[in-house]
Formats: structure tokens, sequence, C-alpha cells
């Protein structure tokens, strides 16, 4: 789920997950990004720079939203009044929440913040994958308050790879 504003609002990503998890009988893996490309970002009005601190408040509030009873925030990017926000995910104490990166420095991040990895790694060779995996792996090991009430030390990598005989 894009979580820049004006993509998805924190509340609205907290219920539309909470609501496939509980269709799912509490199998959802909820993932989650700041976009790919200016292309898309500057076609909703978002400027890269700003990216980050929305997506890195987003996912606290949807966090929030998930555990607590009453929810209510005012951040840079977001606020909202104190409200129930419902329905609230089957998993305790709530989905495994994953980041997509395809930096350096965002794949520390996503361990830095105990988050499951995403990577995009499209058009870098194995030995590159890894190199990522790895910083995410050291950063993970390192984290002492993560932005969810659980740390998520799974690791997924997107690559493309061609499979043939010769190259």
């Amino acid at each position: 789920r894009l979580a820049p504003k004006p993509y998805n609002h924190p509340v609205r990503s907290a219920e539309s997950s909470a609501v496939l998890d509980l269709v799912s009988d509490g199998r959802v893996d909820f993932g989650t990004g700041r976009s790919a490309t200016r292309l898309e970002l500057e076609g909703f009005g978002i400027h890269p720079d700003e990216t980050r601190g929305m997506w890195r408040e987003a996912i606290g509030h949807i966090v929030g939203c998930w555990t607590n009873d009453e929810y209510e925030f005012e951040g840079e990017h977001w606020s909202m009044p104190k409200r129930r926000v419902l329905p609230k995910p089957i998993q305790d104490p709530h989905p495994p929440v994953f980041g997509a990166t395809a930096s350096d420095s965002g794949h520390e991040m996503m361990g830095k913040l105990g988050l499951g990895l995403c990577s995009f790694s499209v058009g870098t060779s194995p030995e590159d994958v890894k190199r990522r995996i790895d910083i995410y792996r050291k950063a993970i090991s390192e984290c002492t308050d993560p932005v969810g009430k659980t740390v998520n030390e799974q690791a997924a990598a997107f690559t493309m790879v061609n499979c043939a005989p010769t190259a």
C-alpha cells in the first residue's frame, strides 16, 4: 500500500487491511512503500523529498489504529481526532508489516524500523541483492525501537534473472 499523502490515508489503510485480515482468517502481510517513480509521484502532486516522512508517519498511525481501542494523532502530514478505528485485524498484535525499497539507505532503514523487507533489486546481480539484504540483516539485528509492536525479520527480494544455457 502506497503511504504518501494523498495516495492513501493511514486510517483507510488500517481499515482495509484489517478487513482483508478478517476475510483471509489472519493471513495478511501488510506491505508499504513510498512509490517507485517521479512520474507517478508528480501525477499525484507529491514532492519526492517529502515521501519518506509521509511514509514513516503513516506506518506509525496504521499500527496505532490496529492496536488501540481509540486512537488520535496530530502529525506533520496526518491528523485525526480520537476515534475508534474498526475493524481490528485478527492477528495479534497486528499483521506483519513490510517496507518496500530499492536503495541501500532504504534497506538499512527497514531494518532499523523492525520491518520486513521487500527488496526491489531489478537489474542488479545476485551478489548485489545479497549485499543489500546483508545491509538489512545488520540493521534489523540492531533494532531496538520497532515501528510495529513486533519485529518482522522476513526478507523478500524482487529481481529479474535470465535462466539460459548461455548469456
